[in-house]
């Protein structure tokens, strides 16, 4: 099974708004679907929506360090909650886009996608799970 199909990702967020600067909780959910094969780590990219600037990375170990995905099997359900805080970011829509990749800058490596459905892919690395609205505080 090619690494691709390993991971189904889905996501909730806590609200579909944030507050500018306050912290906002996101929890992702995977299936293990075949053995993974390293410790993949978790990039999480808000991208603004209108094609400005507004960018927000919110890259992370997987449920918080506490277990490698390389140890997990099929089967197996991941639940991966965090807090990230946009203060970095203009006012308006941030698309959530999530992806795997290992390695360090500027030799990082992603896992490319060959499941995920088109209206739902973003390149061909990771996928567009929820908008998220940055409002004033």
């Amino acid at each position: 099974m090619s690494p691709a199909t390993k991971l189904g990702p889905c996501c909730s967020c806590c609200c579909s708004r944030s507050v500018l600067g306050r912290p906002v909780e996101i929890t992702l959910y995977y299936k293990v679907l075949a053995p993974i094969d390293r410790a993949w780590r978790v990039f999480v990219h808000m991208r603004e929506k209108r094609g400005g600037g507004g960018w927000h990375n919110a890259d992370h170990e997987p449920i918080g360090g506490r277990c490698a995905l390389s140890t997990l099997q099929p089967g197996d359900f991941v639940v991966d909650r965090f807090t990230t805080t946009l203060d970095d970011v203009v006012l308006g829509a941030y698309e959530l886009r999530v992806g795997l990749f290992t390695g360090y800058a500027p030799q990082w490596q992603n896992m490319p996608l060959s499941d995920a459905p088109a209206e739902i892919r973003s390149e061909a690395t990771g996928v567009k799970l929820a908008t998220l609205t940055v409002t004033p505080p």
